[in-house]
């Protein structure tokens, strides 16, 4: 699946333009089947695996984005990492060539292309795609969110005990957290890596929301949540800290806490149980 063309999304948009360029992007990764890789230190001070994919990617995005929209600022993980840009007047891209770098590099189907457009600093339209699950995620900031075509919303679900949870798959094997995760009392805890397959995950409703502790947490960048969180706010969602801040609104560059992604029925009962891990691990 992971280079077959998609169709425009839903209604016409202002990123449907962007639509042949992700098709394209789709069959540089396909066909790169074993990518030269290597490490570097990023913007979060942490050693982070980057391939030629991650550069093919971006620079497929940023052309497209300079050709079609010259005036506009682009914020991109891994060559115009400046976020004084997203603070100026106008259209600014916050872009992630490749969200779950080990995820693509390992040959698993967790890795996601993410794009969002903010204007005047607000959030505006995004696109995450995740090829090789054949999924893209589309909306217009007001006019709801599409999966493929179809409008999506989150579910309606009101009980912790009936809800599947997305989890990090690094946290959900942790020795200290055994004794939590029995505690939760969700349906299931369904162990995803990559935080844009984690977000998917629940506006395609393969899961209801997603539990990330605060317990040697992975920090996550403006790139990394910006289209995602966008995505979940037009499906009716909410993605914020484990204090109840709303994070797309806070919009900070680099943050290093836990975090949930939730419908407003299970919010509260997710921010408590998140609370309760604050101790865990010293």
């Amino acid at each position: 699946a992971a280079g077959r063309r998609v169709g425009l999304m839903g209604p016409t948009t202002v990123l449907d333009w962007l639509h042949p360029e992700l098709d394209r992007c789709r069959r540089l990764i396909a066909d790169q089947r074993d990518p030269r890789r290597w490490t570097k230190v990023s913007s979060r001070g942490a050693t982070e695996l980057v391939t030629e994919a991650d550069l093919a990617v971006e620079a497929v995005l940023v052309n497209a984005i300079r050709r079609r929209m010259p005036s506009a600022a682009i914020l991109s993980e891994e060559s115009e990492p400046d976020e004084a840009v997203l603070d100026r007047p106008g259209d600014c891209f916050v872009i992630d060539p490749i969200d779950g770098t080990e995820e693509l590099a390992g040959g698993r189907p967790g890795y996601a292309i993410s794009v969002a457009m903010f204007h005047d600093g607000r959030p505006a339209a995004a696109v995450l795609d995740l090829p090789a699950l054949d999924q893209r995620f589309t909306c217009v900031v007001g006019n709801g969110a599409f999966l493929n075509g179809r409008p999506m919303t989150l579910s309606n679900v009101q009980r912790l005990n009936e809800a599947i949870l997305a989890v990090s798959a690094t946290q959900r094997e942790l020795p200290e957290l055994a004794d939590f995760w029995g505690s939760v009392g969700a349906r299931a805890l369904v162990p995803t890596p990559g935080f844009a397959a984690k977000c998917a995950s629940v506006v395609a409703g393969v899961c209801h929301a997603v539990l990330y502790l605060p317990v040697r947490p992975y920090p996550t960048a403006i790139w990394d949540y910006a289209a995602a969180a966008t995505l979940l706010a037009e499906a009716g969602g909410w993605y914020g800290s484990i204090d109840g801040a709303e994070l797309l609104a806070l919009r900070p560059f680099i943050y290093r806490g836990g975090w949930i992604v939730a419908p407003p029925g299970l919010r509260h009962q997710l921010l408590d149980v998140a609370q309760t891990a604050r101790h865990i691990g010293g």
